[in-house]
């Protein structure tokens, strides 16, 4: 389980030279260095601006699980999941580490 891979009160943050758009429903984030871009739905939206709020990873899965309805296991497992892969695309960085 990628939850295992981080402890609960881990904190990250985003890679400060990245541009961050809303175009009509879609949330852009774009990667200038990568020439790369990345689509958000709503849960990926709700989790980057917890991200950037400073929230841990645990309070990002407590608001996942409140607001989109989801099991807490399952909310911090998907939590887990995408910033793993926010890490491995040099997106976010862990900041508390």
């Amino acid at each position: 389980m990628t939850e295992n891979l981080f402890p609960r009160d881990a904190v990250f943050s985003i890679r400060e030279d990245l541009v961050v758009e809303q175009v009509d429903d879609e949330f852009l984030v774009l990667d200038l260095r990568g020439n790369e871009y990345f689509g958000l739905n709503a849960v990926a939206r709700h989790i980057w601006a917890a991200i950037d709020a400073g929230d841990s990873l645990a309070a990002i899965a407590d608001s996942v699980c409140e607001r989109f309805e989801v099991e807490r296991e399952r909310a911090a497992t998907d939590v887990a999941d995408f910033i793993a892969n926010l890490l491995e695309q040099r997106l976010v960085s862990r900041v508390d580490a």
